[in-house]
Parts: structure tokens; C-alpha cells; sequence
């Protein structure tokens, strides 16, 4: 029986042995694994007859020419809330008409994205900047790793060591509080359509912080993106008019949370101060011909707050615009009149 409990247990031991040192892969150069990578996307030619790449991300749809441009808008059309644009040595943002150029972590994680996606997800069009890292284990999975230090941000890319597809993305850096950052993509199934192989979604996640998922979809090539396209940061949010006491906007998007219907604004920060308004100022907001009394808040309300019914507005999650909370009974009056770009207006109350 001990002979036997032994044998079972050296048997055991090999087994995992195998598995985890079996494919006893020698690192491969930086070139080599950078021409597989390619090979399993579909290959040097096939890359090569895609000029332009479009795909949506949710409420973002992306832009990337083979040239490493890239724009990203957020909106549901007629609304563009926000664009980042990529080009050159420049990341240009508009959120609701405030432009910034970017800089340290976001304006090269933007940048590493755009020339990533402009390779349509392989490493091609960063192979000058790659370092090959070896091999690295995590548990029986096994992958190549090579690295890019891209002004002040380092990133690590992991590739199977079979498919030679891109599984998992870290970058690393500092945040403008120049404290340590580190975001990590791990990529889900790939997919291959027209002969071009791509992931089909990836869980994107700060340490520290709650992740997400993103689903590519609507995925097109050659797309007429001639003129100014990848020069024009424009968004389309409507106008604002801004007077003592009242303000008047269009509605950016409507939504629900739980029984009640949030209507996104494009009155910003800015906006409310200039108005004069301040939190617990009790407004009056005028839409799809109701007047509604509605309380300012500096933050989203507690559950418990939220529960007692009142109406509120309050900063969104980003902080860029205002949103306003209708109660289930005042909400689903006007719901379905409700409409990107539809006027409103909201004044002190007397």
C-alpha cells in the first residue's frame, strides 16, 4: 500500500513537473515574437491592406488609421460629449467644449493604446520601443513578456506562448499626485473576421479600483476618413445659456437608475456656479412642458435620501456634467417624451 501511495504520489509530482516546465520554451527576441504576434493577427499583408479600423466600446466609438492617429468619441449620436484625439506627439481632449492636451500617464497610455490598436492589437508599431522580459509563469499558464518604457509610463505586454496573441496589458507609472499607478487589460476570446483576428472583449481594472468590461463590436475597415477627420475635436452638446438664476440646456443622454429616470445635462460645474446656484438651493426645472421641483446637491444621495422620493440634481460620476434624478411617478410621466438634445431649463425657485 505504502508502494503503492508512492508511486501515486511520484507520479503525481512528474505530472506537475510536466506542466509546468514541458514547454520548456527558450525566450525568443523581440523581432521573433513581434513577427508571430503579427502572423496570428492574420499576417504581414493582410495588416497592411487595412488602412482604417472602427469599433465601438459602449458608448465610445474608436477611430485608428494604420498611421497610428486615433480618435475616440462618447456620445449617442446626435451627442458627442467628449473626443480624445491622437495625433503626432499630441492627445487632445474635449469633454463638454473644456479642451486640455494631456499629459504624463493618460497622454502615454493613450498614445501605447493608439499605436496598439493602429496595429490592429499587435505589437508591429511598437517593436522599436519593446524589450523582451522572458518568459513568465502564473500558475500552469505560461507566457513571453516584453516591456516598452514610454515617457515615464512602462509597460508589459504578455503573449501566449502558443497562439502568440496578446493576453494581458500593464502599465505602470505615476498619476499626476505622483503617486504609483498600475491599470491592467486581460483580454477575453479573439475572433477572426475577414481574415483578421482581434479580441472580442478585455477587463480593464486600476489597482485599487473597481474594473470593467469592454466589448469590441461594429467592426469596420476602409472607412472613408478623409479631410480633417483626425484633426477635428468638435463635440455636440448643444448651448448653454447662463443667467442669474437659471440656466438653460439640452439633455446628453437619459437612463435609469433603479425606479428612477436620470436625465444627463450638459450644464457643467462651470455652469451652476456662474448661475449662482448652491447645494440645497430648491430649483425649478421646466421639461416636456412639467415644472418639477428638484434640490441641489454637491453629491450623488444615499440610498436612504434617495429613498424618501424628492428629485435632486447632483454631479455625475465623472464630475463634467450635471445629472438630475426623477422620482419613478415624475419620471415615468415623461419618459418616453424624453430625447437627446431636448431642451430644458431650471431656475432658483421664488
Amino acid at each position: 500500500m505504502r508502494k503503492r501511495l508512492f508511486m501515486v504520489t511520484v507520479f503525481v509530482l512528474c505530472f506537475i513537473g510536466f506542466v509546468f516546465e514541458s514547454p520548456a520554451q527558450e525566450p525568443l527576441s523581440v523581432k521573433a515574437l513581434v513577427e508571430k504576434n503579427v502572423q496570428a493577427a492574420g499576417g504581414t499583408d493582410k495588416i497592411a491592406s487595412i488602412k482604417n479600423c472602427t469599433f465601438t466600446l459602449g458608448p465610445e466609438t474608436v477611430y485608428v488609421t494604420a498611421d497610428g492617429q486615433m480618435k475616440i468619441t462618447t456620445g449617442k449620436a446626435p451627442v458627442i460629449s467628449e473626443i480624445t484625439l491622437v495625433n503626432k506627439d499630441k492627445v487632445i481632449k474635449n469633454c463638454f467644449n473644456e479642451v486640455t492636451e494631456l499629459t504624463g500617464s493618460d497622454k502615454s497610455i493613450t498614445r501605447v493604446l493608439a499605436m496598439l490598436r493602429s496595429g490592429l492589437y499587435t505589437m508591429s508599431k511598437l517593436e522599436s520601443l519593446l524589450k523582451s522580459e522572458g518568459i513568465k509563469r502564473f500558475g500552469p499558464v505560461i507566457y513571453y513578456a516584453v516591456s516598452a518604457q514610454a515617457e515615464g509610463l512602462k509597460v508589459y505586454f504578455y503573449l501566449d506562448s502558443t497562439e502568440f496573441t496578446i493576453k494581458r496589458i500593464v502599465f505602470q507609472g505615476q498619476d499626476k499626485k505622483g503617486e504609483s499607478y498600475e491599470m491592467s487589460q486581460d483580454f477575453g476570446p479573439y475572433q477572426t473576421m475577414d481574415g483578421i483576428t482581434l479580441p472580442t472583449s478585455w477587463y480593464s481594472a486600476k489597482v485599487g479600483a473597481r474594473g470593467e468590461t469592454y466589448t469590441m463590436e461594429n467592426v469596420k475597415w476602409n472607412q472613408p476618413l478623409e479631410g480633417a477627420f483626425f484633426t477635428d475635436y468638435a463635440v455636440n452638446v448643444g448651448t448653454v445659456k447662463i443667467a442669474k438664476g437659471e440656466l438653460s440646456g439640452q439633455i446628453v443622454d437619459v437612463g435609469r437608475m433603479g425606479n428612477y429616470v436620470v436625465i444627463y445635462t450638459n450644464w457643467t460645474p462651470k455652469c451652476i456656479q456662474q448661475a449662482g446656484f448652491a447645494p440645497k438651493d430648491k430649483l425649478m426645472l421646466q421639461i416636456s412642458n412639467k415644472a418639477l421641483e428638484v434640490v441641489l446637491e454637491e453629491s450623488q444621495p444615499s440610498r436612504t435620501a434617495m429613498s424618501t422620493g424628492g428629485m435632486t440634481m447632483f454631479p455625475s460620476a465623472s464630475g463634467v456634467n450635471y445629472v438630475i434624478l426623477l422620482s419613478q411617478s415624475a419620471g415615468n410621466d415623461i419618459s418616453e417624451s424624453l430625447a437627446p438634445m431636448q431642451t430644458i431649463n431650471i431656475k432658483s425657485k421664488v
